[in-house]
């Protein structure tokens, strides 16, 4: 078959994309450099610099707008996690869950509003609890004592298990 040969140049390869440093240059426009001279300094064009920072001066907030943020933030957070859960959980999926499944996603979701609200998740007998903090506090004065640390006439610590 002969060689067909055509006008069109053969395709050049593309140029490496150079990574541009988007902190360095938020950092440098913020000093007042022109977006030609933070492209000089990272190695790439102004227009790549542009398209890099371009819109990230809607991210930016005012103190004021972050002390209000940060007032609300729990707001803010609820009603996220109340989209992400109505999004995520609609009738069907509930009617193909499992009995298992909905009972351990109502057990998760109460000890998280339990934790939010700053109350226990397990019921913990005190009792218990105060006996081995005596037996431990008992078992401490006890080996204080035999290596003559205080003294074993020493007024002995006084505790509600005592009484």
């Amino acid at each position: 078959m002969p060689e067909v040969i055509t006008d069109k140049p053969k395709s050049i390869a593309p140029r490496a994309k150079r990574s541009i440093d988007i902190s360095k240059a938020i950092r440098d426009r913020s000093r007042g450099l022109s977006l030609s001279e933070i492209a000089a300094k990272q190695g790439v064009t102004p227009q790549g610099i542009h398209k890099a920072l371009n819109g990230l001066d809607k991210l930016a907030i005012t103190k004021e707008e972050l002390e209000d943020y940060r007032k609300r933030e729990v707001s803010i957070i609820d009603t996220a996690k109340m989209r992400f859960l109505l999004a995520a959980v609609d009738e069907e999926k509930l009617k193909s869950a499992s009995a298992l499944q909905c009972v351990t996603g109502f057990g998760i979701l109460t000890d998280k509003s339990l934790l939010l609200q700053g109350k226990a998740t397990q019921i913990v007998e005190n009792k218990s609890l105060v006996l081995q903090a005596h037996r431990t506090l008992t078992e401490i004065q006890e080996r204080l004592n035999s290596a003559q640390i205080i003294d074993s006439d020493a007024e002995q610590i006084e505790t509600s298990v005592d009484k």
